[in-house]
């Protein structure tokens, strides 16, 4: 009889991490081929995606980054200055300017009342207590028209100048009647836009004394209920019309003699800029043209030259960013924009429009009007004036002399310095264009270790005797993984998701890179504009005595020196090294 007694002692497997030894060896070596294996992968791989970018596109990638074009400041016509008479440092906004051609006079208001005067150093102005003015405009016989929130004013003329107090000739009764925002004279005619309505003068008599000389009609027949934001008198095929702005239309009225009725129509403006008002009606322009202004475009009436008729086209002027256009207007040859960004100009409608020389580029400008070769600019800056004649020699050789560095290379060192260079943007675009045809990579690695350990324990009775058999066994396993996935999206191919949000920074971008450029042109050309004036000693022999003269060099001097550390803030140092490299002249 045999009798067997069995025991088993098993060892539970576990994975476990390398331990030290040979183990730990291995994996290290198992891991630099798997890291090695990778980096062949992903160099295959980007190769292969740049090949088959490459055969994908059409043609070569370029990208079309808006750069505004450097204005060409028109140094040697315009060199603009403050007027001592009406200074906006001292507190005097100027709101409205108005010239009076065959008499020479001129004639300024703002907030604080108005100012008439004579072209020259001699001259005395005329100083006159009214309320705000927001326009003027001379009559037939020299006498001013003053339009105020509180009523329409006419200052008379008296001997070789003015009256001391002018005479109120507010078209009717009424709060809204006495609110004038418009005044214009022409042909005879007087027309006033208020809150009530558009009203229409003759002068009876030569020159008007009071307000009996002047009889006033209301345009009614036809014609809306409502404010009139702008009027304006014009003559066509020998008809006299008044024109006035009610709303977002323009109505024409074609004048009668009293106790007869005026025809009044509206006109067909075509492309309506809608959402905007118009702020200003000018007549009287080259060729008979008529220009509805708005506050970002200007809708111009002139006869077609094929068909001798009368059309409407819509133009819409560069001008500085954020600019609202308040006025605008013609003399000098040219045509200039009233914006609260500046005053800007240009020598046809079509442009280009290129802002004017400091202080007039930068103070918000209100109105301006014309004398001879002089251009005078209603602003916050107060009564700013420009001279044609001024220092031309001088300004024309600063803007030549190749000593001073272009303002394209200005532009480019500027750009650099503030990290606003086209390619940035350009760059950009290739990096979005070329990620579809990347893959999306993924890395896997694995390390598994596995030890086992097992053990019998037999007992056997045979013939009378006990025998104890025991068996043991141990076994290891280790196990090292590695993968790579590659994963294509090709719709990415027709529309990459990432190209909205690159849209949106590079149209910051440029707004950056137009503001950059903008300020640097101001600084830029009224450098040559200080540098004009102190080349030129005429100017500064006009300014008084010796003293005075030197005083007015000292500060134009000062604001070169300003004007250097500006330009030296925007391009890092580069202008000053160029100041000293290439000897521009300081004296």
């Amino acid at each position: 009889m045999s009798k067997a007694i069995q025991r088993n002692l098993i060892g539970a497997s576990r994975k476990q991490s390398p331990i030290n030894g040979r183990t730990r060896l291995f994996a290290v070596f198992a891991t630099f081929e798997i890291v090695l294996l990778t980096i062949i992968m992903i160099v295959s791989v980007v190769g292969f995606s740049t090949v088959a970018f490459a055969l994908a596109q059409p043609g070569s990638l370029t990208t079309s980054v808006a750069v505004p074009s450097a204005p060409h400041h028109d140094l040697a016509a315009f060199v603009w200055k403050r007027s001592d008479l009406f200074d906006g440092r001292r507190g005097a906004s100027a709101l409205a300017v108005a010239t009076d051609s065959r008499h020479g006079w001129i004639a300024v208001g703002g907030d604080q009342g108005l100012l008439v005067t004579l072209p020259g150093d001699g001259a005395a102005p005329l100083r006159v207590s009214l309320p705000a003015v927001h326009d003027l405009s001379f009559g037939a016989s020299g006498e001013l028209y003053v339009a105020t929130m509180q009523g329409l004013w006419v200052l008379p003329r008296q001997g070789d100048g003015f009256a001391t107090q002018p005479f109120e000739a507010t078209p009717a009764n009424g709060e809204l009647a006495r609110a004038a925002r418009r005044v214009t004279t022409g042909h005879g005619l007087i027309a006033v836009a208020t809150d009530a309505g558009a009203y229409v003068a003759r002068v009876l008599g030569h020159e008007p004394t009071d307000g009996a000389h002047l009889v006033w009609r209301k345009l009614k027949a036809d014609f809306p209920a409502g404010p009139v934001r702008a009027i304006g008198i014009h003559e066509e095929d020998g008809r006299v019309e008044v024109w006035a702005v009610v709303g977002n239309a323009l109505w024409r009225a074609r004048y009668a003699e009293l106790h007869e009725p005026m025809d009044v129509f509206e006109e067909a403006v075509p492309e309506r800029v809608h959402a905007d008002e118009p702020v200003d009606l000018v007549t009287g322009l080259p060729g008979g043209a008529v220009a509805l202004v708005y506050p970002a475009a200007i809708h111009l009436r002139a006869r077609n030259t094929l068909t001798k008729n009368f059309q409407w086209r819509l133009y819409r002027p560069i001008v500085p960013p954020g600019a609202v256009i308040e006025r605008f207007g013609f003399g000098v040859d040219r045509y200039w924009l009233a914006t609260d960004r500046g005053l800007v100009s240009s020598q046809s409608v079509v442009g280009p429009w290129r802002r004017a020389g400091p202080p007039a580029g930068r103070a918000a400008a209100h109105a301006m009007a014309a004398l001879g070769a002089r251009v005078y600019v209603a602003s916050a800056g107060g009564l700013l004036v420009a001279d044609r004649t001024r220092g031309v020699r001088a300004a024309r050789q600063q803007v030549s002399s190749p000593r001073v560095p272009s303002v394209s290379v200005v532009h480019r060192k500027a750009l650099r310095e503030q990290g606003l260079q086209a390619r940035v943007i350009h760059d950009a675009w290739r990096g979005v264009r070329r990620r579809a045809w990347l893959p999306v990579l993924g890395l896997r690695l694995d390390a598994d270790r596995d030890r086992g350990r097992g053990s019998d324990l037999d007992e056997v009775f045979v013939s009378g005797e006990y025998h104890e058999l025991r068996d043991s066994d141990r076994n290891r396993s280790r196990d090292l993984g590695a993968s790579i996935t590659m994963t294509w999206d090709f719709r990415d191919t027709a529309y990459e998701p990432e190209q909205i949000d690159l849209s949106r920074e590079a149209r910051l971008v440029i707004g950056l890179r137009d503001d950059v450029l903008d300020e640097v042109n101001q600084i830029y050309f009224e450098r040559l504009s200080v540098d004009a004036q102190l080349a030129t000693p005429a100017r500064l022999g006009s300014v008084g005595d010796e003293s005075e003269a030197q005083a007015h060099r000292f500060s134009l001097e000062l604001r070169r020196g300003q004007l250097d550390a500006a330009l030296d803030a925007w391009t890092g140092g580069w202008w000053s090294q160029q100041l000293e490299n290439t000897a521009i002249p300081r004296d």
